[in-house]
């Protein structure tokens, strides 16, 4: 009976024994499990955080280029403006010179039409001259 017993009392601590084991298997696995679910957490933090952060840079990426066009149009319309002033000058100091050499020919004629009035009252005095010496001649003939 003793030796039953004995053998009852070291199955039983056997089996506390295994129950101990199973417990601590237990207590590694749920505590396995939980640095797990902490690291599985933390990286999805980790990723939220990163997709947070390459958003804010996107959005700010965004905003430079969004100035810098703004800026570009700026100057593409100072640009055309200039343009525009400087084309506006250039057409008018083309009229300018159009006017100008239009007056130099218009004084041009005149000098000619003045040089050809003045040649024919040459020649008409000269032919007066050419006459009353002819007339003065001719009583002598």
């Amino acid at each position: 009976v003793e030796e039953l017993q004995r053998d009852v009392e070291a199955a039983e601590g056997r089996a506390r024994a295994s129950e101990g084991q199973r417990v601590q298997e237990e207590q590694r696995r749920q505590t396995l499990m939980d640095d797990h679910r902490r690291r599985m957490e933390e990286l999805r933090r980790a990723s939220a955080a990163e997709i947070d952060l390459l958003s804010h840079s996107r959005a700010q990426a965004a905003e430079v280029l969004k100035q810098r066009v703004e800026v570009l149009e700026m100057r593409l319309e100072d640009e055309q403006r200039a343009a525009a002033e400087t084309l506006l000058d250039l057409t008018g100091r083309v009229r300018e010179y159009e006017e100008a050499i239009d007056e130099l020919e218009r004084e041009k004629e005149s000098q000619i039409d003045a040089a050809r009035r003045e040649a024919v009252r040459e020649s008409l005095q000269t032919h007066k001259q050419v006459s009353a010496e002819h007339a003065r001649c001719r009583p002598l003939m």
